[in-house]
């Protein structure tokens, strides 16, 4: 679109629309281009993304064929990245094992109170949100608590 075009789109914009209207529906299509655009490139980035993917699935394919042995630089670059991305999921993986490990523990640690033997845990072995560990640690306090007192009140009964 040249100059020319976009001078007579505004004119007949602010004939037709009015010029209370014409800004509100100039903000209105620039929203619908910018998401356009941002679709476009999501889509690109996507498209890019997968076909890098396509690429090296099919270097591994050619190396396996070959034994992984007198590979070519291109194939060698691809089973590289292969193994650099596999070690670092690997790696992430091992880290929040780790953490999650840790927090059990910990957990555990805190709970370790002396609970009657029908009672069952507040807290599981399965991880869970930092914020549902600490209500269920709270919850299991304010339990023990209550036993606590429970068994109190029925020494002094007797």
């Amino acid at each position: 679109m040249g100059p020319g075009e976009l001078l007579i789109i505004a004119v007949l914009g602010l004939v037709i629309l009015g010029p209370e209207r014409l800004p509100v529906a100039i903000r209105t299509v620039m929203g619908w281009i910018t998401s356009a655009k941002k679709l476009a490139n999501g889509i690109s980035a996507e498209m890019s993304h997968e076909l890098k993917v396509q690429e090296l699935h099919q270097n591994l394919k050619k190396a396996e064929q070959q034994g992984l042995e007198n590979l070519s630089p291109e194939l060698k670059e691809s089973v590289d990245q292969l193994k650099e991305a596999a070690a670092s999921v690997t790696r992430q993986y091992d880290e929040t094992k780790s953490e999650l490990t840790d927090e059990i523990g910990q957990l555990q640690q805190a709970v370790k109170v002396d609970e009657p033997a029908e009672q069952a845990p507040l807290v599981s072995s399965a991880p869970t949100k930092p914020s549902t560990q600490a209500a269920n640690a709270q919850a299991t306090n304010v339990s023990q608590q209550t036993n606590v007192n429970q068994s109190s009140a029925h020494n002094e009964n007797n």
